[in-house]
């Protein structure tokens, strides 16, 4: 099974980003990133390997982008229980690679409530990275950015008490998200 550190990033709040995924080069993760998180990457000229999430998956994004990382091998990697030996002959026999890092920032939804900033796929993607965090850190802030890289830089890994912090500040990310949805909703 692939061992490479991998993160998985598709993010609407660029802020910090050039930083973040400079760190996290520079420590040997893999970045995986969707279109728009990749142009953004490209754009700020930032000297990275970042894989398209459709060149991972090898499926292209469908849909006018609203399928691109509901992909199994995007869920699988942030799902598999390393420990777990059907998890790894699962991932062994479809090639499904591991992510150790998650970072994804939903849609603005809160100011500017539609249909279409209704976030998808990045929310099932927090929640699958917080079911998994005994093997998966989630990012959904900017402000969370600057102590997972001195955790990693230091200690070449993020601990158990990181990871459960990160998945309960994900947990209350989505839950706000959810109820601003709920409310705009209910004046439809």
């Amino acid at each position: 099974m692939d061992y490479v550190d991998r993160a998985l990033v598709s993010v609407s709040d660029t802020t910090g980003l050039v930083d973040l995924v400079t760190s996290l080069d520079a420590l040997g993760f893999r970045l995986v990133a969707t279109d728009g998180t990749t142009k953004f990457i490209k754009d700020a000229k930032v000297k990275v390997r970042v894989t398209k999430v459709e060149t991972f998956t090898g499926f292209p994004a469908i849909l006018g982008g609203l399928v691109k990382t509901l992909h199994p091998m995007i869920f699988g990697g942030v799902l598999a229980a390393r420990d777990l030996a059907d998890h790894r002959r699962d991932m062994s026999k479809h090639g499904i690679k591991p992510f150790q890092l998650v970072v994804v920032n939903l849609y603005d939804f809160v100011g500017n409530p539609s249909t279409a900033n209704m976030d998808i796929g990045g929310h099932a993607l927090i929640r699958s990275a917080m079911k998994n965090r005994a093997f998966v850190g989630i990012l959904t802030s900017p402000s969370q950015y600057r102590d997972v890289i001195d955790e990693l830089e230091r200690d070449g890994e993020l601990s158990s008490a990181t990871r459960l912090r990160l998945a309960r500040e994900a947990a209350a990310y989505i839950s706000a998200y959810d109820r601003a949805v709920e409310e705009w909703l209910n004046k439809l």
